[in-house]
């Protein structure tokens, strides 16, 4: 029988390695072809240029001008970034944003004699490992044919790949959630199954402090995860499980809280002062916005999962059907595959990050493009979810036990 579900994956594998190689030529085909403008076309750009101009001169994560505007057309911004020469020393030291993809950004500067392009292609590879990620999630699931599915909703996702070719903080999010998602994933399982869980959780905690380092709107994962712990059977280990990995977290963070405290500024992950750095960041009030806070709170969280295309791309190189055909069969597939699993608990914590930044853009606001960093875990889902219709596994690498 295990030669037989063998023999039956194999193809699977192949596919697959089809899929990641199409995946990756996907991404890496736009990093070299996007003209520097329109990949810094998100109004966060600038600020992101300047702070990695400042790291790579050595001169730390200081905003050493005020941010301006976009970057001059044809020109790498990475290298010649919109500023002026406003040297407020009072506002240098502050945290507009964390500082993960700055710190990538200046990587590039010293990778290449085009930092941009580089950053570019460090960003197709991350795509690329957060759909690798998603169909290991999928193969702990529901076998080897799950897997490709996750893949291959992954593999020509139009936001993804868009993405990948953005300066844009969300494709270094989306795998820093999806290592946090697959070995949240196996921790949960080894739980369950009564195995030794803490060096997943240890891996859990440390890539949700990655993660949190690249965007803060990622720290909500970890309330969710907990109420997640108090709802399952074995509430008392995930629990203690919960709170190693989030010990891990603010220890990580720590660092970064006192280097905010120590400049004068609030121990805070992010500080205020982006809001008036970033024009049009996201959260901002927009026009018609209801006065009732629930109301705009709901508002919020539709924008999220709305299909239409996230402001600032709306008028890119996508069709505007594209945020119908990235986001309706994974959601939908995610939806089937829930239910044919929902016997296995893991499989409920898949939905943990999509829910964490349904919350976190309710109560606070954000981009709606922000979602694409909860995709993976979700088409780790809808990998299952096809699987269940169809009949066919190839084998799952974790038997679902009750």
């Amino acid at each position: 029988m295990v030669q037989a579900a063998q023999r039956e994956a194999r193809p699977a594998r192949l596919v697959m390695v089809a899929l990641v190689s199409l995946g990756l030529l996907a991404r890496l085909a736009p990093a070299f072809m996007m003209p520097p403008d329109a990949a810094a076309r998100l109004p966060g750009a600038p600020v992101y240029f300047v702070l990695a101009r400042s790291l790579a001169e050595g001169r730390g994560f200081v905003l050493t001008e005020t941010v301006q505007g976009g970057p001059v057309p044809g020109a790498d911004p990475v290298a010649e970034p919109a500023v002026a020469a406003d040297k407020d020393e009072a506002a240098v030291q502050r945290a507009p944003v964390m500082p993960a993809y700055p710190l990538l950004l200046a990587i590039g500067c010293g990778l290449d004699d085009a930092p941009l392009r580089a950053t570019l292609v460090i960003q197709a590879v991350c795509g690329t490992v957060a759909m690798v990620l998603a169909a290991w999630m999928a193969h702990r699931l529901a076998g080897a044919w799950a897997a490709v599915v996750a893949a291959a909703l992954l593999a020509f996702d139009p936001l993804g790949v868009l993405f990948a070719a953005l300066v844009s903080p969300v494709t270094l999010a989306a795998v820093a959630l999806a290592a946090a998602s697959v070995t949240g994933l196996a921790a949960v399982q080894a739980v369950r199954t009564g195995r030794r869980a803490w060096p997943w959780v240890l891996g859990a905690g440390a890539a949700q402090a990655a993660a949190a380092y690249v965007a803060v709107w990622t720290l909500a994962v970890l309330p969710v995860a907990v109420v997640a712990a108090l709802a399952s059977q074995h509430r008392r280990r995930l629990v203690t499980a919960w709170g190693l990995a989030t010990a891990i977290v603010v220890v990580a963070l720590a660092p970064w809280l006192v280097r905010n405290a120590g400049q004068g500024d609030e121990p805070a992950p992010v500080t205020d002062v982006g809001a008036g750095v970033i024009a049009a960041k996201e959260g901002k009030q927009e026009p018609g916005e209801p006065a009732r806070p629930e109301a705009g709170a709901v508002r919020r969280a539709g924008r999220v999962w709305s299909p239409a295309l996230p402001p600032g791309i709306e008028n890119g190189p996508l069709h505007p059907a594209a945020g119908y055909t990235s986001l309706l069969p994974v959601v939908l597939l995610a939806v089937v595959g829930l239910w044919a699993l929902r016997r296995q608990a893991e499989a409920w914590w898949l939905l943990v990050p999509a829910v964490a930044i349904t919350f976190w853009q309710a109560a606070v606001g954000g981009w709606p493009g922000e979602r694409a960093a909860v995709v993976a875990p979700l088409a780790a889902l809808a990998g299952a979810g096809l699987v269940a219709l169809l009949g066919k596994s190839g084998g799952a690498a974790e038997p679902a036990r009750k």
